[in-house]
């Protein structure tokens, strides 16, 4: 009963301090830009977003909740320098309590480093810009990242390259003291096999002295994603996993790398891979303990093969694992999201979080998750989007608004026999309660079936078509 109280308690937070799934613009206009976005949460779950404006020079700009509408922009990096502001790559950001955090890559040739600009007033104000690497004049830089562990360790990553863009390494920078004072670089991916994929962004994650580097790795074209382990803080990697084994080989650039979540002896992965013939997201988990790899799984295996699934974003708390990406399935590009509350081994089907009923696409998601409450941000060409939802919110979103499929279950509440009434070809019914996990999935063989089995409580039916999937609330008594 107790936990109950908590879910409701969370629940009814989240509607009054962001409003039921609701949907904030945290910028539509030109003048600051929409690229990228990222998100962080400070304080009391605070959400705080980066993106970046090309240009000369280019800019990075931050904005953070404030009641029920965003703060005015403030400018992260001085026009002195010239960040890397891509589209799909660009500054990364973390916040521990009411600092942030924010590295990103100098595009000078003449002062071509790793910056690090922080806040220490909760993103009201941000300081100079930090040069937190010693590379030597000539050599090349690309894609900066940064992680903060539980105790306030920071540690920045970057693909680093000789002066002729060959022998590409994953390099790694400490600070113990949150940007005071920077350890001179180290590879990452020393003991493992081939070489970074060098136009793909790498993440890891850092808990204690077990810290967890997420890349996509090149032996010979073949671009599959590697999780590396450091049991020492990051001293040495030397634990290899490969994620997948569909091996992609492919000459051109992928431009998307993986995300991780550690928590425990339980190591999470998401990536795009192309290997199959179709771009699809999938994600697998890592048993440091027992030193396993669970099998690659399809983050949603129900689309049709035409559909271009990327850039997966990860954040979790515990065992809940939220997974965000962008796909193509509603003609336009929209974004989807995923959660598991059993630490990565099983997903709800896909969520639909952008709004179908405006022609634009939207991508490049990103995705913060702390106390029950889920923070996603996006883009679109000419604004930034925000929303926040609980699992039990998320799982209620009506989806069949995308064809107006008509869907209808009844009696509700009901004690034994429910009954599905819609004109959709049925292709599977998900049974899912109200923390998620799936409790039944089935073929149906009419529209009737029984609930005989299930606990009274709340719960979810989800109904799957061909192109369309519909969820409804339902009560067992």
């Amino acid at each position: 009963m107790k936990r109950i109280y908590i879910i409701i308690f969370i629940f009814i937070q989240a509607i009054v301090s962001y409003g039921q799934n609701s949907e904030f613009i945290v910028n539509d206009s030109s003048q600051y830009g929409f690229n990228r976005p990222r998100i962080a949460l400070l304080n009391n779950d605070v959400p705080f977003v980066l993106w970046g404006k090309p240009g000369s020079p280019a800019k990075v700009w931050g904005a953070k909740l404030n009641g029920s509408s965003f703060t005015t922009p403030v400018q992260i990096v001085s026009d002195t320098m010239n960040p890397r502001v891509g589209t799909v790559d660009g500054p990364n950001l973390v916040a521990y309590n009411d600092s942030i955090y924010v590295v990103w890559g100098n595009q000078s040739p003449a002062n071509h480093h790793v910056f690090m600009n922080r806040s220490t007033d909760a993103g009201n104000s941000f300081g100079y810009a930090i040069q937190t690497d010693t590379i030597g004049l000539g050599d090349n830089i690309e894609y900066p990242g940064l992680t903060i562990s539980n105790n306030g360790t920071l540690g920045i990553y970057f693909i680093k390259s000789d002066p002729s863009w060959n022998n590409p390494r994953q390099s790694l920078i400490t600070s113990y003291d949150r940007g005071n004072s920077f350890s001179k670089d180290t590879t990452i991916n020393l003991f493992a096999p081939g070489i970074p994929c060098e136009c793909c962004q790498g993440n890891m994650e850092m808990q204690d002295s077990t810290w967890v580097f997420y890349y996509r790795n090149n032996v010979g074209n073949i671009r599959n994603v590697y999780s590396l382990v450091s049991e020492n803080s990051g001293t040495t990697f030397s634990d290899d996993y490969e994620m997948d084994d569909v091996d992609w080989t492919t000459m051109s650039c992928p431009s998307s790398g993986p995300e991780g979540y550690l928590h425990g002896n339980k190591s999470f992965t998401a990536w795009m891979s192309k290997g199959s013939g179709s771009t699809r997201v999938l994600y697998g988990t890592v048993n440091l303990a027992l030193q396993t790899v669970n099998i690659a799984k399809y983050i949603d295996s129900t689309v049709a093969v035409n559909i271009t699934q990327n850039y997966p974003s990860v954040d979790g708390q515990g065992d809940t694992i939220a997974v965000v990406w962008q796909d193509n399935r509603y003609l336009f590009t929209h974004v989807f999201a995923a959660i598991s509350i059993d630490g990565g081994s099983t997903f709800t089907s896909a969520i639909l979080l952008s709004d179908t009923s405006i022609i634009s696409s939207y991508s490049v998601p990103d995705v913060a998750y702390s106390n029950g409450i889920f923070h996603f941000v996006w883009k679109s060409s000419n604004k930034v989007f925000y929303r926040s939802a609980t699992l039990s919110n998320l799982l209620s979103i009506d989806n069949n608004e995308i064809k107006n499929v008509e869907f209808k279950i009844y009696p509700n509440p009901s004690t034994n026999l429910l009954t599905v009434e819609t004109k959709l070809n049925i292709l599977q019914i998900n049974i899912v309660d109200i923390t998620g996990k799936m409790i039944n999935s089935f073929v149906p063989t009419s529209n009737t079936f029984s609930i005989n089995s299930l606990s009274s409580g709340i719960y979810f039916i989800r109904i799957i078509g061909e192109d369309n999937l519909s969820t409804k609330k339902f009560v067992k008594q």
